[in-house]
């Protein structure tokens, strides 16, 4: 607890603190100590089609050259680990797309009333209503107007092998140099007017079939937890 408290400080006139850690969500230990931490914690979970967050996942782990498989080899050796029992979801791309398991483990230890699910496609059309409905549901007052988002966008440096360099820097000291540069004179520095966004390949239509069918049974589950329709992630 004492390496968690280092990144807040606690002030007795803030009513809500919060945190956002997509892991949480699929890690074997972390949801009994959230529990244990603060039995009346609420929840807030976005869920996206399965198959365009695994890609999503695949693409980043790329980019940071973290892979140099294609995404079908990428998707069977993430299977193979899922079906040798390795489902902790820091661990396996593809356990973090198998949403009904997860929510299955959150229920273990919290009411439904401490958990709100949004869905990830109607965050994109309606980012205002979405924040209001999360600022709503831990008793904050709404927003009258917000600054949207822009989701899915990826910048790296234009020079290949700086970004190479910067990618097998480990991450700790990567962090650190972060935030050395926003204490020093270069704070306000924009990394991305000397970088280039990175446009995603669309996936190969055959494997996306193939992914549907693997995904399926498991939407099906999840069509039973969610308040809105699913069906379109079976298209």
């Amino acid at each position: 607890l004492r390496k968690l408290n280092r990144h807040y400080q606690f002030d007795p006139s803030k009513k809500v603190y919060m945190n956002i850690t997509p892991n949480y969500l699929c890690h074997d230990l972390a949801l009994s100590r959230i529990k244990e931490y603060n039995p009346n914690m609420k929840l807030i979970v976005i869920l996206r089609n399965p198959i365009d967050r695994l890609y999503s996942q695949y693409t980043m782990v790329k980019r940071l050259n973290l892979t140099s498989k294609a995404f079908n080899d990428f998707f069977e050796s993430e299977k193979d680990k899922l079906e040798k029992g390795l489902t902790c979801g820091c661990d396996n791309a593809i356990y973090r797309s198998l949403y009904s398991l997860q929510l299955a483990k959150v229920y273990q230890y919290f009411d439904h009333s401490q958990v709100l699910i949004i869905s990830f496609d109607e965050f994109v059309k309606d980012q205002l209503e979405c924040v209001n409905k999360m600022l709503r549901f831990i008793d904050v007052s709404p927003f009258e107007e917000f600054e949207p988002v822009k989701a899915g966008a990826h910048f790296k440096p234009k020079t290949s092998w700086l970004w190479y360099l910067y990618t097998k820097i480990p991450y700790r000291i990567r962090r650190a140099f972060k935030i050395l540069l926003r204490k020093s004179k270069f704070k306000n520095v924009d990394i991305r007017k000397n970088s280039e966004q990175v446009k995603k390949e669309p996936i190969d239509k055959e494997i996306r079939v193939n992914l549907i069918k693997f995904f399926k049974p498991y939407n099906q589950k999840l069509q039973l937890m969610v308040p809105f329709d699913i069906s379109e992630w079976d298209k």
